[in-house]
């Protein structure tokens, strides 16, 4: 791992205090040696008086050797342009070191070889220097990652280890390595954001800390002019600015205050250096959740992250950053592979150094029991899957005796100091599982015995699951979970789960999770101990909205527990990779939406205790009661659509605050105990303080429709109703508030009710002809509560098919994803209009209703027929017509033999679904070269019930397109309305089609 750090005042010091970065004879056990099966071995030894690493190679093995320095051991270089890096190494005389060459690794991962000849008459303690140009091109370089290699170093750099050559035919020998020092020729001036936290996030109380920094690495002072500027992350203002003349002396540092903002938030600070070198930070402020005093107590807080790779300066950042937002506890280490790569050789250094700096904050770590090394893997083993030549085996079944010493080692080094040990990662998967379920429980087994045997009270995590269910494309047994919660809950204490999905994907996924804990009678409790949404699909804003629902879903389920996947963002994946944006904080620590949004949830919400959820699945919004652990009553709650809702509070006698993601709070105003609560699509929750009870949830005073639609030209009725829920006389005044292009009348209505009365008011609504769609909003008052009306035009049939689409499916926010998100399942996510997307032609003649879809897919798949076309690429259809008790439900698919196919799954009272779908002509044809499936259906009036008349009056038409490329089951659909795909099809929100 290598975070794209600020460069810590701490390591700017060791670097700058003292040229010398490392000394080999402190290295014992900190250096890999790949060429050790070639005769390469190393110790501490004396030579001339001094102490220093001894290595020892073989020429008849190998022509040259390799130190690498493990990778928490890496000394960080201070920022340059040109240095030198000298090595102390002792020769003996008639030495065959011909060629030493030392290695450094840039911020990309690149590594890059300088060489320096040895002369043969050198002999004893000699010093090695290599002269580097950061800026110079060097032929020997590798790595990159997604950025590749290109011969120069980029950002900031590491020493990676050193090399060494020898002559040919030479005998065994050794040489031996001292100190490591660097010397700084030439500098560019390092402009970072200080905060005293070590990343870019401003905490209440460290205000003054606050400021731009600058850092010389040059052995001359530097001076000049700086001009800064403060804004709003969104760009829109300008909060504050200035210019200040500076000078920093030679290899030192300062740092130049500026103002914190005057609101919670994400702020970018922009600067400019006589006139160049312009930068722009982002940062945060925020009054810090944590870190938290005493142990972890009520619902867990967590966060996913991967520190096995870190150096010992980037896992303090590590450990802190998590700490400040609330986390207690960080989810990773214990891989075996990390841990023994080579057999006998364990390396415990990871979980050390984490489980110690964890606990400096109060947090512990939550190690995972996986990966197997290639020494270990079980004679019998036999893939769930076929690999493909030279895939990683890390998944593979290990052998049971070294299993069980592997988890007994770590379960008795660190025992009660963690916080729990996890068997497995996703072995429901068969990228991260390559066994049976049957082998899984077997590992599962062995693995809470070995444990329980030395640290009994250490919790054991059954293995998270990427989901409920899989296919058995993806999963070696779709029955996974139901197994593991019937048959192997001995084997655990706690069950965990994780399901990447948006929010009510994840709420479906969650009731279905509680339903078969129910039914197979485990009362074990169940952790979302790996869950998020990537920022790649919705954006930084919206997924800090996820992370919020989620969350105060979770607790408001009876949940042990949540950790967001992951603290900081894998920059290993492309920018737009969906894997790399999971994270809280970017790759160079700067602080992402969700971040706010987490220590806003864990700062109030720690220990709350949840005490009544008052909206119900079929609502539209979600509003939930929670009393805090200081007797606080917080009420988050969120709207599930872009509209707005308006609820009633009673029995308010204290102080009501309203408090957003970023734990900005505002006071509101309460009227004779009642308090009006506005709800949207962005959560946020109200805090009453100063009072014993919890208010009295009286729900809306306004019912409005969930939709309304509008015929070109003409009027349509917002019919309305007013209700007072409270106990005594209410006058209640709503003012409509319209786009231009929609007319209102009348657009304000005020009524007077008698306790438990209500009153209809209907409101007339036409658009012009440039509408298209928008909403109304309704302010109600007392109370200044705000609910709303999506409204869209109606489409007008024709009797022929339009040039232009009438509907499109082409947007991310169409998009349900059903697959886990996984490395390894990250290539089966929506890409844009060119892998799924659809246009829908509609028009009616006086007898035949025709829809056609033109549907671009970049792969056809269709191995299913009959009511199973759902599973592949398909169509499905929605119409509901007037005065039908049900909708209808139509497909249409093109099997993989080349067929059309058509089926029925829903049809009205009076009509049977086989007879309809043989009166429904179904064409389906593929344009490979175009990449486009065109489905057409040309349904009779009489085959559903449909004339003229109704028509007329408007039918609701929905569509949904589903998407396979790979698995055996769909991985995604484009949907025009909610619910067609999931059997909750509501013809309401459906859009209208008339002539």
């Amino acid at each position: 791992m290598r975070i794209v750090t600020l460069l810590f005042a701490v390591f700017f010091a060791l670097a700058l205090s003292g040229n010398e970065l490392l000394d080999f004879a402190e290295l014992d056990n900190l250096i890999e040696l790949p060429q050790r099966a070639r005769g390469s071995s190393a110790r501490v030894d004396q030579v001339a008086g001094r102490n220093a690493m001894r290595f020892f190679f073989d020429p008849a093995q190998a022509q040259w050797n390799e130190v690498v320095l493990k990778v928490y051991r890496r000394p960080e270089l201070p920022v340059f342009s040109k240095c030198r890096i000298t090595l102390e190494v002792w020769l003996p005389q008639n030495h065959a070191i011909r060629d030493m060459g030392i290695r450094l690794a840039d911020q990309t991962g690149e590594v890059l070889q300088y060489s320096h000849g040895i002369s043969a008459q050198a002999h004893g303690w000699q010093e090695i220097s290599w002269y580097i140009d950061a800026a110079t091109r060097v032929e020997g370089s590798w790595g990159g990652g997604v950025v590749g290699s290109n011969g120069v170093i980029d950002g900031k750099a590491e020493i990676y280890g050193f090399t060494y050559s020898f002559k040919s035919g030479s005998p065994e020998g050794s040489i031996l390595f001292g100190k490591v020092s660097v010397e700084v020729y030439e500098a560019p001036l390092v402009t970072t954001v200080s905060t005293g936290n070590g990343f870019p996030v401003v905490t209440k109380g460290r205000e003054a800390e606050f400021g731009i920094s600058l850092r010389n690495n040059n052995s001359s002072a530097t001076k000049g002019t700086l001009k800064w500027e403060i804004t709003a992350s969104d760009g829109d203002s300008k909060l504050a600015g200035g210019k200040t003349d500076w000078e920093v002396a030679a290899r030192s540092e300062k740092v130049i205050p500026l103002p914190a903002p005057s609101r919670y938030g994400l702020y970018d600070v922009c600067t400019e250096i006589d006139g160049g070198n312009k930068r722009r930070f982002r940062i945060a402020y925020m009054n810090p959740a944590g870190p938290v005093d005493g142990p972890i107590r009520g619902f867990v807080f967590g966060v996913c992250e991967h520190p096995e790779g870190a150096s010992d300066i980037e896992a303090d950042i590590l450990a802190r950053s998590a700490a400040l937002c609330g986390a207690r506890v960080m989810r990773g280490c214990g891989s075996w592979t990390g841990i023994e790569w080579l057999k006998g050789h364990p390396d415990y250094h990871a979980e050390d150094s984490m489980v110690e700096r964890l606990g400096r904050y109060n947090m512990k770590l939550a190690p995972l029991l996986l990966f197997t090394p290639s020494w270990a893997i079980a004679k019998d083993w036999k893939p769930a899957k076929p690999k493909p030549e030279g895939k990683s085996s890390l998944a593979a079944m290990p052998d049971m005796k070294e299993w069980r010493n592997y988890v007994r080692g770590l379960a008795a080094r660190l025992g009660d100091r963690l916080h729990s040990l996890e068997v497995w990662n996703e072995p429901d998967l068969n990228h991260d599982g390559d066994f049976s379920s049957k082998e899984y429980f077997q590992l599962l087994k062995a693995a809470f015995e070995e444990i329980k045997a030395v640290a009994p009270d250490l919790p054991v995590q059954s293995g998270g699951l990427a989901n409920i269910t899989l296919p058995s494309s993806l999963s070696c047994d779709p029955l996974f979970a139901q197994k593991l919660l019937k048959d192997e809950a001995a084997n655990y204490d706690i069950f965990s789960v994780h399901i990447h999905l948006p929010y009510l994907a994840y709420e479906e996924k969650i009731e279905e999770l509680l339903a078969i804990r129910t039914e197979m009678r485990n009362n074990k409790p169940w952790y979302a101990n790996e869950t998020a949404v990537s920022s790649s699909d919705i954006g930084e804003e919206k997924q800090a909205n996820v992370l919020f629902e989620k969350m105060i879903f979770t607790m408001a389920k009876g949940a042990y527990g949540y950790n967001w996947y992951n603290l900081i963002e894998k920059d290993c994946y492309e920018v737009g990779n969906p894997e790399r944006h999971f994270g809280l904080l970017m790759p160079d620590l700067a602080p992402k939406a969700a971040y706010l949004a987490y220590n806003t949830v864990a700062g109030y919400f720690r220990e709350a205790v949840a005490v009544q959820e008052y909206s119900n699945r079929r609502d539209n919004f979600r509003f939930y009661c929670f009393k805090a652990a200081n007797g606080d009553w917080l009420l988050p709650g969120w709207n599930l659509s872009m509209g707005d809702t308006a609820l009633l509070l009673a029995d308010v006698t204290g102080k009501a605050t309203r408090v957003d993601l970023c734990g900005n709070e505002k006071s509101l105003i309460i009227d004779g105990g009642s308090l009006m609560v506005s709800l949207n699509e962005t959560p946020s929750f109200v805090r009453i303080s100063g009072q014993q009870k919890p208010p009295r949830f009286l729900g809306t005073p306004l019912s409005l429709p969930e939709t309304l639609i509008l015929r070109q030209g003409e009027a349509a009725t917002l019919r309305a109703v007013l209700r007072n829920t409270t106990q005594n006389n209410m006058t209640l005044t709503v003012t409509a508030e319209a786009p231009e292009q929609l007319q209102v009348q009348p657009n304000r209505f005020t009524r007077t009710l008698a306790p438990g009365k209500f009153s209809p008011i209907a409101f007339s609504i036409k658009s012009q002809k440039n509408f298209g769609k928008g909403k109304i909003r309704f302010r109600i008052n007392p109370g200044n509560g705000v609910m709303s009306v999506p409204v869209e035009r109606a489409v007008l049939l024709e009797k022929g098919l339009k040039s232009k689409p009438d509907l499109l499916l082409h947007e991310l926010s169409q998009v349900t994803f059903l697959v886990p998100s996984a490395d390894s399942t990250v290539h089966l996510r929506w890409k844009g209009p060119e892998d799924l997307s659809g246009k829908f032609y509609l028009s009616a003649s006086d007898k035949v209703l025709t829809i056609r879809c033109d549907v671009t897919d970049d792969r056809h798949r269709q191995r299913f027929s009959g009511s199973e076309i759902w599973q592949n690429d398909s169509l499905q259809i929605a119409l509901t017509l007037p005065e039908q008790n049900t909708f209808w439900e139509l497909g249409a698919a093109l099997l993989d033999s080349g067929k059309a196919a058509g089926y029925c799954w829903r049809a009205p009272a009076g009509f049977r679904a086989e007879q309809a779908i043989e009166k429904i002509g179904v064409e389906v044809t593929r344009d490979e070269a175009r990449k486009l499936t065109r489905y057409i259906l040309k349904i009779p009036f009489n085959a559903i019930g449909l004339t003229r008349e109704r028509l007329s009056t408007g039918i609701r038409f929905n569509a949904l397109i589903n998407d396979c490329d790979e698995t055996a089951m769909r991985e995604s659909y484009l949907r025009l309305a909610p619910g067609l795909g999931n059997g909750t099809a509501d013809p309401k929100l459906s859009p209208l089609v008339y002539r």
